[in-house]
């Protein structure tokens, strides 16, 4: 199973995102992290260069990608939205179902809710809680948090299961 893979390029090349694309297959288990996220507007985007080009993601991949970007080294990904030729039919009905293999396949799958809220890092922390001391939280809050947190858009995707 052929896949493409992204190279993430190193925040010290500057605010520009930049990635390179290679082809590998499966069975070659290369190194990788899956990306689980919802596409968002695809009316508001960013530009990225990849291999040279300039193409279009939307603004909620470009908020993930600028999360998951390193300091001084790049991270490998395989992203749907830039791995699959979403213009090719053929293409695009494959890949999709071979994702249950690429997920498998990755490293991580690391997935993406949207930028951080007060609301978000909330209910995140309630996570490290113990059973005591979640019980002295405001009930108000804790639903308050993980409404924040669980009425995202990537909730409402049918791929989250097989993703995750």
């Amino acid at each position: 199973t052929e896949i493409r893979l992204i190279q993430l390029m190193p925040k010290f090349m500057g605010d520009s995102l930049f990635c390179n694309m290679y082809c590998t297959a499966l069975d070659k288990k290369p190194q990788f992290i899956a990306l689980s996220y919802a596409w968002g507007d695809t009316k508001k985007t960013h530009r990225i260069h990849v291999k040279g080009y300039e193409i279009l993601i939307t603004q909620n991949l470009h908020e993930a990608l600028m999360q998951l970007r390193k300091a001084h080294e790049s991270v490998v990904l395989w992203i749907d939205a830039l791995c699959i030729d979403q213009s090719n039919l053929q293409e695009r009905n494959y890949q999709v179902r071979q994702m249950p293999k690429i997920y498998r396949a990755a490293q991580e799958v690391v997935a993406w809710l949207g930028q951080r809220t007060y609301a978000s890092d909330q209910a995140m922390g309630l996570i490290t809680l113990s059973p005591e001391d979640l019980q002295r939280q405001k009930e108000s809050d804790i639903q308050e948090y993980l409404n924040d947190l669980f009425s995202r858009p990537y909730w409402s995707r049918v791929w989250v299961v097989q993703e995750l």
